[in-house]
């Protein structure tokens, strides 16, 4: 299975299951922590299911914070091709 990565905006991605982040605060720490570390410039792992469309597979809670603060910056994600028909999705 091959991967590549590519900046996508955090509305574009669809998920299966998400909790909506009440506390702007707490995600903006999130976030900032995300950022601080340099151990991993891919923020989230997606799966592309069509033509620019991707699925949420890891990393729900940094998704979350960042749908609360920033849900338009293009952020750098490791995309993985579809590998078997998706479950029902919630979309953002």
């Amino acid at each position: 299975m091959t991967s590549k990565t590519v900046l996508i905006c955090p509305r574009d991605i669809s998920t299966y299951y998400h909790d909506d982040m009440k506390n702007e605060e707490r995600a903006r720490k999130i976030v900032e922590a995300h950022k601080a570390s340099k151990n991993n410039p891919v923020a989230l792992v997606v799966e592309e299911v069509g033509n620019e469309e991707y699925i949420l597979i890891e990393n729900f809670i940094y998704y979350a914070a960042r749908l609360k603060t920033q849900p338009d910056i293009h952020i750098p994600c490791l995309v993985y091709p579809l590998t078997k028909s998706p479950a029902p999705q919630l979309s953002p």
